[in-house]
């Protein structure tokens, strides 16, 4: 069965709404000027649970991402970690008053 409701319907009998859209039932909200939304159920409740992974699973999964890490060992030496600004000050003030006007 398809219900059709207004935003304003929707708005006011959202758990009712909700509770049939996950019993199945197909949702359709109808909004003034936009394209209606279907409101559907998520495919899967399952939360995810702890790594099942073994000790020795997970350390050769880390090894590999940082062997993969290290492999821009070359392009990294020597840079500090420091980005430098890609404008000065004034070249910021310059571009405010060009796009907002002076500043108050």
């Amino acid at each position: 069965m398809t219900i059709q409701v207004p935003l304003e319907d929707f708005q006011r009998r959202f758990a009712e709404l909700a509770d049939a859209a996950e019993r199945g039932e197909s949702v359709i909200v109808w909004t003034s000027g936009r394209p209606p939304l279907r409101v559907v159920p998520v495919e899967s409740r399952t939360v995810p649970g702890p790594d099942t992974r073994s000790h020795e699973q997970r350390v050769a999964d880390a090894k590999k991402r940082a062997s993969a890490i290290g492999m821009f060992r070359k392009e990294m030496e020597g840079w500090d970690g420091v980005v430098p600004p890609s404008m000065t000050d004034a070249e910021v003030e310059e571009r405010w008053r060009r796009k907002f006007g002076p500043a108050d």
